[in-house]
């Protein structure tokens, strides 16, 4: 299987730590799950497990998402 590999973008604040956009740590945590389900397939992993494991990243993804909308309630225009 061809795959390219999961990178998250990180960027420095004025603090000097590390960050990542909620946007970009969200289209990881799904590209991740949809991953696990094809690994899973190829491993003969328990199915059960891992549609719990990827349901999971799905929510947090969705929260993450929400928290996200919660603080730019007026989205500007642009890239998504």
């Amino acid at each position: 299987m061809s795959e390219e590999p999961l990178t998250l973008p990180l960027v420095p604040g004025d603090d000097g730590q590390m960050y990542a956009s909620a946007r970009d740590v969200t289209a990881l945590l799904r590209r991740l799950g949809t991953q696990w389900c094809d690994w899973a397939i190829e491993a003969r992993m328990d199915a059960g497990t891992v549609e719990a494991l990827v349901g999971s990243l799905g929510d947090l993804a969705r929260r993450i998402d929400a928290q996200r909308t919660g603080h730019h309630p007026h989205p500007t225009e642009g890239p998504a």
